[in-house]
């Protein structure tokens, strides 16, 4: 087992942990890898690195100021993969064809 221990934010529970670094493949991503513990003196988050709960998607929300300094942002663009939408190909949908197979109105 590793003893590197790797510090984390949960944006489910709002708290920091260490976690050891061969554990790191089981996280989910709503946990975010940060590089050291926000500034105590922070005039938002005053250290706790969320600044309040975002109450319909039930997460809590990071510290604008303590993000930019404490995310680990090398771990986080490994970690995030961009979806691209679903291509509808308007020619062929059922809107169209039914206003196809209309008789010309002269």
């Amino acid at each position: 087992m590793s003893t590197n221990l790797k510090l984390y934010f949960s944006l489910i529970s709002g708290e920091l942990y260490y976690i050891e670094e061969d554990e790191i493949k089981n996280l989910d991503n709503t946990q975010i890898p940060l590089i050291k513990k926000p500034d105590p003196k922070c005039k938002k988050c005053y250290g706790r690195f969320y600044i309040g709960k975002e109450i319909i998607k039930n997460y809590y929300m990071p510290c604008p100021k303590c993000s930019r300094k404490c995310i680990d942002w090398n771990k986080v663009k490994d970690e995030i993969t961009v979806a691209t939408p679903k291509q509808t190909n308007v020619i062929d949908d059922d809107f169209s064809k039914a206003v196809n197979s209309l008789p010309d109105i002269k």
